[in-house]
């Protein structure tokens, strides 16, 4: 999900799943006392600050809205506080400030504008369906969400295709997306299951 950052094209400011995949890749560089804002409420957001922090990082979390509304799960955001992971709600992201590298952040908050250190942006914004055109090639329906609608075996509008994680039911654990494929292997046996008793 993009927001139009003004200034997210400055060097130090990465998309969240990105620099997680470059990390997971073992391209782990020590941002040892770097300041480093991570802006974004969800599981995603308190992965990358609990990361940062791993590797050195003094770590700040800004979110949009109020605490109640953090979309991730308490568990994890106590571990990261545990871990010195500082949190800021009320906090809309206004621009990256910097020349070339980000230096800090400007934010919109009740109490006016304010300017956050970074040396490091995460942008953690969470993430929308992109839906492939040959969905709609094949009859298989979405919502306006872009999600593919299924029943509750993972069947889409396709007699012969099923479905299940993310692009069903949106951004969520990955345990929920293997239920999801669990579901939708589950509804393929017994749609053959029944096939078969009908050919005989």
């Amino acid at each position: 999900r993009s927001i139009a950052l003004p200034g997210e094209e400055l060097k130090g400011v990465h998309q969240a799943l990105n620099w997680l995949q470059t990390i997971n890749a073992g391209k782990k560089r020590s941002l040892y006392a770097l300041p480093v804002v991570v802006i974004g409420g969800g599981d995603t957001a308190i992965d990358c600050a609990r990361v940062a922090r791993r590797l050195g990082a003094t770590v700040t979390v800004a979110y949009r809205g109020a605490e109640t509304e953090l979309g991730a799960s308490c568990k994890e955001v106590l571990f990261a506080r545990e871990e010195g992971v500082q949190f800021l709600f009320e906090h809309t992201p206004v621009e990256c400030e910097g020349r070339q590298q980000v230096s800090a952040v400007r934010f919109d908050t009740p109490g006016g504008t304010v300017a956050i250190e970074a040396e490091r942006v995460i942008l953690a914004l969470g993430q929308l369906p992109n839906p492939p055109e040959w969905l709609g090639h094949f009859g298989i329906r979405t919502d306006r969400h872009g999600r593919i609608l299924v029943d509750e075996q993972g069947h889409t509008t396709h007699p012969q295709i099923w479905a299940g994680g993310d692009n069903t039911h949106g951004p969520a654990l990955a345990v929920q997306a293997m239920a999801a494929g669990r579901t939708a292997a589950e509804g393929m046996a017994n749609s053959l299951t029944l096939l078969q008793s009908v050919r005989r």
